[in-house]
């Protein structure tokens, strides 16, 4: 190359006394040249050895700089300024690379001496780093690394092993960054049965928890005794829970709760408890009912198509009269799902009626009936085949076998 076609840049001197803009002009007049031998790139030179060619702009320049100013920062003891040089060159394109790869190929490439430090754990190596600060760095990043894991906010860590440094002298590409080692130092902590390194550390955890609904009983005189029956199923309620956790890498030795904050609360589980005397059971199993209908039973109270038929099914034809079986008062006389038009009717001593697939409803919500006042036609609506009704009897909530109450009904 030319003495007029290069142009030598101590890095330090030209960034110091230099612009980009003055750089530039200075580029500008000594590459004055026909086309085919215009300078298009930059050689990057690290004492005498070429390691990189870069596309001549102002952005290449920039990235220098940057470099330089990284590599001092990190090794203070480290004289750079005499080291890399940028000289004007012209070049194929294929051999560019870009200016984001630069550093690495300096690096890798230019066999530049530094002054940096052994780390020892417990007096065996493991990174070789730029400085104390960047030791203590990885330290830090290993911890934060477990803590992370396990949702731990560090309060204070140390290092139970012995942590020392050596200053070393060593080529700069064999220095380690930060992260790469503290990914050596999780990597072998994994691998060993015991760790190479422990390090451990106090900090809080916050996690949501589940509160568990209690069970509260009552006492009720509308239920049998010896029988129950749930009021209310309760619900889960929700807390905050804070931790003061102590690890030791990716173990936790010791959890201790904090405090506890109720965010939702609980809804309690609520069991009614039967009190009612057998003589008042005697009373309801010797009441005496009417039969609903004048049909014949076509199914039976049980089992039915692997589920539970909670009543009786009475055939009969259309339009046909339905009866109250005990005096009562009407709760319910409209459209109920499966059992298409329904009534229902409370009686004393916590029996209930039902009457389903109705064609015409007779009564209203609220009215009183007589046994056996027609309150009803039969019909075949909701879910049904065919005309009939569908009759139940609830004792304090729960079905029972109508046949055991009916004594005029018509079977098969």
């Amino acid at each position: 190359m030319k003495g007029e076609d290069k142009f030598l840049i101590k890095r330090n001197k030209f960034y110091k006394f230099l612009s980009l803009a003055s750089f530039a002009g200075t580029i500008a007049v000594s590459s004055v040249y026909y086309k085919e031998n215009t300078p298009n790139a930059y050689e990057i030179k690290v004492f005498d050895k070429a390691v990189a060619y870069v596309k001549a702009d102002e952005n290449a320049l920039k990235q220098i700089a940057k470099i330089n100013n990284e590599l001092e920062n990190r090794f203070k003891s480290t004289n750079f300024k005499d080291s890399i040089f940028v000289f004007n060159s012209k070049v194929n394109e294929d051999y560019l690379i870009d200016d984001k790869l630069l550093e690495k190929s300096i690096i890798q490439n230019g066999g530049i001496e530094v002054e940096a430090f052994s780390m020892l754990c417990d007096g065996k190596e493991i990174a070789i780093i730029a400085s104390q600060m960047e030791g203590k760095e990885a330290l830090d990043k290993v911890a934060n690394y477990y803590a992370s894991k396990n949702g731990v906010n560090i309060k204070e860590s140390n290092v139970k092993n012995k942590i020392t440094y050596e200053k070393k002298k060593t080529l700069l590409k064999d220095v380690d960054d930060v992260d790469k080692v503290k990914e050596r130092i999780i990597e072998v902590n994994s691998k060993l049965k015991k760790p190479l390194l422990v390090i451990e550390f106090k900090g809080t955890s916050q996690s949501t928890k589940n509160i568990s609904p209690e069970t509260i009983i009552k006492s009720s005189n509308s239920i049998l005794e010896g029988q129950s029956q749930i009021e209310n199923q309760g619900k889960y309620g929700e807390k905050i829970v804070l931790k003061e956790i102590t690890m030791q890498n990716n173990n936790i030795i010791d959890s201790k709760v904090i405090s506890e904050k109720v965010t939702i609360p609980p809804v309690n589980k609520v069991i009614l408890k039967g009190t009612k005397s057998n003589e008042d059971k005697d009373k309801t199993a010797s009441t005496s009912f009417v039969s609903p209908s004048r049909g014949t039973i076509s199914s039976n109270f049980g089992m039915r198509w692997g589920r539970m038929h909670e009543g009786l099914d009475i055939a009969a034809n259309l339009g046909e009269p339905i009866y109250a079986a005990l005096d009562g008062t009407v709760t319910y006389s409209g459209w109920a799902s499966g059992y298409g038009n329904l009534i229902k009717l409370k009686h004393n001593d916590g029996i209930e009626t039902y009457y389903g697939h109705c064609s015409k409803l007779l009564v209203s919500e609220g009215q009183k009936v007589k046994k056996g006042e027609k309150i009803a036609e039969v019909g075949s609506t909701g879910n049904s085949t065919g005309p009939h009704l569908h009759f139940e009897i609830r004792i304090n909530g729960v079905p029972k076998d109508p046949t055991k109450y009916l004594n005029d009904i018509k079977n098969k």
